[in-house]
Order: structure tokens, then sequence, then C-alpha cells
């Protein structure tokens, strides 16, 4: 999912589906999630992948 990082907590953006740009430009990471999870809890811990390390 994409998301967006200040170095210690991660905000999963709105509006995910693929034709809504916005989340595409607010995004500095993506967060990947259990596939069966709908809903994460505040202070769950995830992986996240900073998207300037992905094409560095």
């Amino acid at each position: 999912m994409r998301a967006k990082w200040t170095g210690e907590e991660v905000a999963i953006l709105p509006a995910q589906e693929s034709y809504k740009m916005n989340a595409y430009l607010d995004s500095n990471c993506l967060v990947e999630l259990e596939e069966d999870a709908t809903h994460i809890q505040r202070g769950t811990l995830v992986r996240v992948y900073p998207l300037n390390q992905l094409w560095a």
C-alpha cells in the first residue's frame, strides 16, 4: 500500500485505487501488509519500503 513515512510513523494513504493519483503523489514509501488484513491497529509493526531506496 502507498503510505507516508516520517521516519518514526507510517500512515497508509486513502484512495488507493489505481485510477486515483493523490496517493501516488503524496506517498514516499510502500507498506507490506498481511494478505488477509482488513484493519490495522495503530502501533502495529509493518514492513516499510522507502521509495527513495527502491530505485537508488
